[in-house]
Order: structure tokens, then C-alpha cells, then sequence
């Protein structure tokens, strides 16, 4: 998944320009929340299960809702999880 999006997203002529990978069974997502810079014009999630709500709830806790455009896989993605209401 995060591939495809990064194939998709350079070939649209665009950069990344910082990637992290997280073990699957990470309790905490701080460290790498606090290394996400602001100036950027967007964020892609691919998280499984559970993961990804943990990352949004963290990601809300340390103020950067509304700050940094989020996209990424169904279980990360709130305007997913409202659709489906």
C-alpha cells in the first residue's frame, strides 16, 4: 500500500521527504510523532487494526490535528470510519 502510493505520488513529479517505519506492535507512537515536521503537505498512513487509531489519538494529543493533512489506508483514516458511520 505505501508503495503504491509512493510510486503514484513521484511519478506526479513530487518528493517524500522523510520516511519511517514503526514495528507492527508499537504501544507508544511519540517518537515518531515528535520527529513529524509541520511544513510539509501531507502525511501517508499504513497501519493495520487497531494501530492506526492509536497513532490519530497520539497524533491529537500532540496538537497536529488540523496541521498536517493525514492519508492513508482504511483503519487510519477518520473520514473512512465516518462514512461507514
Amino acid at each position: 500500500m505505501c508503495a503504491g502510493f509512493q510510486r503514484v505520488f513521484r511519478g506526479c513529479g513530487r518528493q517524500d521527504r522523510a520516511e519511517a517505519v514503526s514495528p507492527l506492535t508499537v504501544p507508544d507512537y511519540g517518537t515518531y510523532i515528535a520527529q513529524l515536521k509541520t511544513n510539509v503537505d501531507g502525511i501517508f498512513l499504513g497501519f493495520a487494526g487497531s494501530n492506526g487509531f492509536r497513532f490519530f489519538r497520539q497524533f491529537n494529543e500532540y496538537g497536529l490535528r488540523g496541521k498536517i493533512a493525514v492519508v492513508g489506508g482504511m483503519t487510519a483514516s477518520t473520514r473512512r470510519c465516518c462514512a461507514h458511520g
